[in-house]
């Protein structure tokens, strides 16, 4: 077979990972177990050190219905709270005891450390998809940096809400606002958001070609956008949210981009208006959503661009996606992930623009960085074998004052092997390019950092089918 060595290389990918010793991180509180009562009335929250968060905020992302603890597995109970806690990015630790334990119940006592929620965050950003891509097809030139300064204020009237304001220059001129309170309420039943960006730029990606994108870099404005959309959150639980979001957006382009691609908005247009609407459900079981390593997530949406009220927008988008990850053993070192999306667009003929298939965002086969595949409707696999190889603290200093002084940096260590499988159908752009409608393979073996259980910073290398290698840097899960 043509591709033998390369499967063989991605079966030993799998195989060749290391074993070391377990750690166990959940805590033993056995001595607190009463056999004979199933549930626990909770008689008081004992909440402390929150000096910005609301006892309110805290007390319903505990995940407890009502208002009783089941003790005939309290210790996982406790740890899942725990974790509850922790996926809120609220916090840099939080611990969870009980105390005052009697027939007539018992007080939860929780304890948090606040992370700092105002962070001025420098802007460097690419023209291109990714770092992989400037540095190589870009030839690491400066003159395709996007940089500026974004405030992003988290939890700022202590409900988890989060305000970001960003401005940037270099090849586009950015301004955006950011606005998300994931629970209006007390009961936390509804949540809202809202954006609004507008942009201006020189330069920009035309059309497709060979795989890749083709950019116009000009000394004057080739392009204009001003993008507004507001949603509303409903959420049925902690681990269910549905949402509606309206949107309009104004796009403009100059007369270059449509003498190289009159299709850029269909029969040479210069200014595309949409209004959109979608609606959207999310179903996140995973233990700890930062790094999961078990659990699941089901999610998809369903959006129409144009409403009806634009000749040249028509566009319907349906999307669904699932992970699903194992722990393979009691002490959670050796862990599998497991991803699948499907998407379809229709009808198929319309503006490049809109026309997205993979190679966008983590939208990608891994060994495919440096390309992009436009199509109509795509399917995409992705499989992860993952071993936690250390967990490492570093800065901990107990003589500090101030709590979060004396919270030490955690560093956790994976390495890892992967296999993505994906395919786009395409009846428009494949005169060009050549990889879509067939299967696109990649894998590899990698090493993932995550910084206070909250960021990730993967280092991959890997070979795809047509038995190209690369090494790649990204940030965020993979899926």
């Amino acid at each position: 077979m043509p591709h033998l060595k390369y499967l063989i290389f991605i079966c030993l990918c799998y195989c060749c990972i290391a074993k070391v010793d377990a750690q166990s991180t959940v805590p033993s509180i056995s001595s607190l177990m009463k056999s004979s009562t199933e549930k626990s009335k909770i008689k008081h929250y004992l909440i402390s050190g929150n000096k910005r968060t609301k006892d309110f905020v805290i007390a319903r992302e505990l995940g407890i219905e009502g208002d009783s603890l089941p003790v005939s597995n309290i210790a996982a109970t406790l740890e899942r709270i725990k974790i509850n806690l922790m996926n809120t990015k609220l916090f840099n630790a939080v611990q969870v005891n009980i105390k005052n334990w009697d027939e007539e119940g018992l007080d939860l006592d929780i304890q948090v450390v606040e992370k700092w929620y105002i962070i001025p965050i420098p802007i460097f950003q690419l023209a291109d998809r990714n770092v992989n891509e400037w540095w190589v097809d870009g030839k690491r030139d400066f003159r395709r940096l996007q940089y500026g300064m974004a405030v992003n204020w988290r939890n700022f009237r202590g409900r988890n809400e989060t305000m970001n304001i960003s401005a940037s220059l270099g090849f586009a001129q950015l301004l955006g606002v950011d606005y998300l309170l994931p629970k209006l309420s007390k009961n936390g039943k509804v949540g809202a958001s809202f954006n609004l960006h507008m942009m201006r730029s020189k330069r920009m990606p035309y059309e497709t070609s060979r795989d890749k994108l083709k950019f116009i870099f000009e000394d004057k404005v080739v392009t204009r956008s001003i993008d507004f959309s507001s949603r509303v959150i409903v959420h049925r639980n902690i681990d269910f949210q549905q949402y509606v979001e309206a949107g309009f957006s104004h796009r403009w382009i100059d007369t270059s981009i449509t003498r190289l691609n009159p299709d850029y908005f269909l029969e040479n247009r210069q200014v595309q208006n949409a209004f959109s609407l979608e609606y959207g459900f999310d179903v996140d079981k995973r233990v700890l959503k930062a790094y999961p390593t078990s659990g699941y997530q089901v999610s998809g949406n369903i959006v129409n661009y144009g409403l009806g009220l634009q000749r040249n927008v028509n566009l319907t988008t349906l999307s669904i996606s699932g992970s699903k990850f194992f722990t393979l053993d009691k002490s959670g070192r050796h862990s599998t992930g497991h991803y699948l999306k499907l998407k379809a667009s229709f009808p198929s003929n319309q503006p490049y623009n809109l026309q997205k298939g993979l190679g966008y965002g983590q939208d990608l086969v891994r060994g495919y960085e440096y390309f992009v595949v436009d199509g109509q409707s795509y399917a995409l696999f992705k499989n992860e074998y993952r071993y936690h190889l250390a967990a490492l603290k570093l800065g901990n200093n107990p003589r500090k004052n101030k709590p979060l002084l004396r919270q030490s940096l955690p560093f956790d260590f994976y390495v890892k092997a992967f296999l993505d499988v994906g395919y786009v159908k395409d009846r428009f752009f494949a005169q060009d390019n050549t990889l879509q409608n067939q299967f696109l393979i990649g894998g590899g073996v990698g090493i993932d950092m995550l910084l206070m259980y909250d960021a990730l910073l993967r280092f991959e290398g890997s070979i795809n089918r047509n038995k190209k290698v690369g090494f790649y840097i990204h940030f965020g899960l993979p899926f």
